[in-house]
């Protein structure tokens, strides 16, 4: 009797004591979110936490410009406020380390394919937090914010009570200024400028107290390819509330892309048929005739004319293909095609047999390594693979022998790089 009172006692304390650690461990649980920066460009994170008894079990979601996985947390290990794990994405490895720090978990991410480093990624996320808009791939590489950007100002324009900036993000923005436009809000905030992202849709209480508004490429959705992203950014109510602002003194920074104008260019032998009696041409351009982007078309016309700048083409052409010729001598360069200032280096996976990569090799490749690794450098590119891998290059029109040099100074190492790094020789 007296030994089983003992062992129940045992058992009692050994369930007090385990009570008691468990009540004084952090507590973890709870959806951490936030953006994962990656060398291609930001994208998505997200981690949940919850108790498996004594135990911690954890799963992960992942927002990428081609989906949203949720590959399997493996070996999900924690030690005092430090969290490691793994995971397998399209065959590569990730290994995946942070910090808890309050609601603030903060680490990096390391891709391996076999005993080779493939990439690598910082992360904040926050408790309660969400994943970040992506743009969908288009089938090139995306844009991304310049990790090499100083945004130091030697001279703030505001010492203290500097402008009050209101930064959108309630509108499906993929410029936030915690991701692609954080050197530009870095830079303001360094100037004097007082920052303030924006969740909510306009009205005149979130409006108010704030003397600049930022709109940077506000979309109807969240994803351009679906049926909605055709709808309007913002509704009539905040279009007048801005308006409204406006009148009253407020500022508007508003950035969208391009001036688009739509156009067809035939010789005359082609539109000849089309010329003759009640012949017509039916078609129509959505972007053709708009006022201010024809005067930017004329004004774009006079200039090539005035200075010369398709006879600087004509000029140079051939030494612009004679640096890319040159480095055929890299495995990973299978060809070089193109015409005037506008060539394409394929890459290959044999330059003998010209095999080119698979899909997930390519994206590797090109999103995982290249399209960063030349950005870095200061080469402006597009790497795409909507057929075979290329790697696309169109130079102003302005330039000549000696920025071909500069760009051959980036191609050339990172290219060897790339070969390196998939295995060829």
């Amino acid at each position: 009797m007296n030994r089983s009172l003992a062992i129940g006692l045992g058992l009692f304390l050994a369930l007090i004591i385990t009570s008691l650690a468990l009540a004084q461990a952090p507590d973890f649980t709870g959806t951490w979110a936030g953006p994962l920066v990656r060398e291609a460009g930001t994208v998505g994170l997200e981690i949940t936490m919850a108790r498996d008894g004594a135990n911690w079990k954890a799963t992960m979601k992942m927002r990428l410009p081609g989906g949203e996985p949720t590959p399997t947390v493996e070996d999900l290990k924690i030690v005092g406020n430090e969290i490691s794990f793994g995971t397998v994405i399209n065959g590569t490895l990730v290994k995946i380390t942070g910090k808890f720090d309050g609601d603030k978990l903060t680490g990096s991410t390391e891709a391996f394919r076999g005993d080779t480093k493939a990439g690598g990624a910082t992360f904040t996320l926050t408790r309660g937090g969400q994943m970040p808009a992506v743009q969908p791939a288009q089938g090139g590489g995306g844009q991304m914010a310049d990790p090499n950007f100083d945004p130091k100002v030697e001279h703030p324009a505001y010492r203290k009570g500097g402008p009050k900036v209101l930064f959108d993000e309630a509108h499906n923005n993929f410029h936030t200024a915690s991701g692609r436009y954080k050197p530009f809000a870095d830079l303001i905030t360094n100037d004097g400028y007082q920052i303030t992202p924006n969740k909510q849709k306009f009205s005149p209480e979130t409006l108010r107290g704030f003397d600049i508004l930022v709109i940077s490429n506000a979309l109807g959705a969240e994803r351009m390819g679906l049926p909605e992203a055709s709808n309007p950014a913002f509704s009539d109510a905040e279009c007048d509330a801005v308006r409204e602002w406006v009148k009253g003194g407020g500022a508007l920074l508003l950035i969208a892309d391009h001036a688009p104008m739509g156009a067809a260019i035939v010789s005359d032998r082609i539109a000849e048929p089309f010329m003759q009696g009640t012949n017509s041409f039916t078609h129509g351009f959505t972007f053709a005739g708009h006022p201010i982007c024809a005067a930017v078309a004329l004004a774009n016309l006079d200039a090539f004319e005035h200075e010369g700048v398709l006879e600087n083409v004509r000029a140079n052409e051939s030494h612009f293909r004679q640096m890319l010729e040159s480095l055929r001598d890299i495995p990973i360069v299978g060809d070089v095609r193109g015409a005037g200032y506008f060539h394409a280096i394929e890459l290959v996976k044999n330059p003998e047999t010209k095999e080119t990569f698979s899909d997930e090799e390519s994206e590797t490749l090109l999103r995982g390594f290249l399209s960063g690794a030349l950005y870095r450098r200061g080469l402006i590119c597009r790497a795409d693979d909507r057929g075979d891998p290329v790697v696309q290059l169109s130079p102003p029109l302005i330039a000549g022998p000696e920025q071909f040099d500069e760009i051959e100074s980036v191609l050339r190492p990172v290219l060897t790089e790339a070969s390196e790094r998939m295995h060829l020789r």
